[in-house]
């Protein structure tokens, strides 16, 4: 199965370099421009359904870039990493990011209610099954978060050397095609 996964655009929060996993963030005027360009790079691209995290950053980002008119599907198990309310708004500077994001860690950074990140991948890799059995002859558009990138990363590629997928980056606007 094909699927061509978009970032949603940018938001004041990427852009003072702030942590919101979770948060229900909008687009900034940026992001607006970037999923605007996104949508004219996939005039190119052959799609049949768009599938996006329920996330105003993701919604607003599949209804821009949505210009053939395609059925646009929330499914909540694409959203971010799931994350400690504390974490909300803080500078990316002031957590251990590379922590946050290694796999291999095996613990929830200290924060009782942070997501596991074996946890959050098993997530995006039930979506990416329910993707593959709902849409089998379809070609998917998924618009998610840079979290979910790097999830399918891990589930296409295996995990990198130590663990470590906080350099594993994925820009505000971008698109990937991935083979599953």
């Amino acid at each position: 199965m094909k699927l061509i996964i978009v970032r949603h655009g940018e938001t004041n929060a990427n852009k003072n370099n702030r942590f919101y996993g979770g948060m229900d963030a909008p687009l900034n005027e940026e992001g607006i421009k970037q999923a605007q360009e996104a949508a004219k790079l996939l005039e190119n691209y052959d799609y049949d359904v768009i599938v996006t995290a329920p996330l105003r950053r993701t919604k607003s980002t599949a209804e821009i870039i949505n210009i053939n008119g395609k059925e646009i599907v929330l499914d909540g198990i694409f959203v971010e990493r799931k994350s400690s309310c504390s974490l909300a708004g803080k500078p990316l500077d002031s957590i251990d990011y590379k922590l946050f994001w290694n796999y291999d860690a095996n613990s929830n950074c200290g924060y009782d209610d942070m997501e596991k990140m074996q946890d959050f991948v098993n997530r995006i890799k039930e979506g990416i099954d329910k993707i593959k059995e709902k849409y089998k002859d379809k070609k998917v558009l998924l618009v998610s978060s840079r979290g979910t990138y790097r999830a399918l990363y891990v589930l296409k590629n295996g995990v990198p050397n130590g663990g470590d997928l906080s350099s594993i980056d994925f820009a505000n606007g971008s698109i990937e095609e991935f083979e599953f």
